[in-house]
């Protein structure tokens, strides 16, 4: 059974760089592992690595190392992407690249993104557009995608 991520929290990181998860995203495996991918606006995404094997692994291998932007692009996301596992604890580690590229410091706010988890600064979160309509008409234009109304 997939996870679903649902819900929202906000953690002290520790000074090695570990955040507790949410117990509640615990699932699946005694050590359940993540990947972290540097996402838009100043976020951190941490996919399942199952999810990730069979949606982005599953894509990649259709890239033609001949296309030189394709291959760039994977090699950049390689470079970025990290992968955590749960420790005893419940806690996943981050990289001091990936809280730079989202402006982490001792602070983070974990979001779920019913298929991800989305980490962030808690400013960020502050600051992002909370209007539950514009947030519904979104899901709603994505939900009818491939639909003939």
């Amino acid at each position: 059974m997939d996870p679903i991520f649902v819900g929202t929290c906000k953690y002290a990181i520790d000074s090695q760089r570990r955040v507790p998860l949410y117990k509640e995203w615990r699932v699946g495996d005694e050590s359940p592992s993540f990947v972290l991918l540097p996402g838009r606006g100043g976020t951190i995404h941490a996919m399942p690595e199952s999810l990730f094997r069979e949606v982005i692994v599953s894509r990649a291998k259709q890239v033609s190392i001949a296309n030189g932007n394709q291959a760039d692009a994977l090699a950049l996301m390689g470079s970025r992407a990290h992968f955590t596992s749960v420790d005893k604890q419940g806690r996943i580690k981050l990289t001091p690249e990936l809280m730079e590229h989202a402006g982490i410091e001792d602070q983070v706010v974990m979001v779920g993104g019913i298929t991800t988890i989305q980490l962030m600064s808690p400013e960020k979160w502050a600051a992002k557009d909370q209007n539950m309509e514009a947030v519904l008409d979104t899901y709603d234009s994505v939900h009818h995608l491939g639909r003939i109304e």
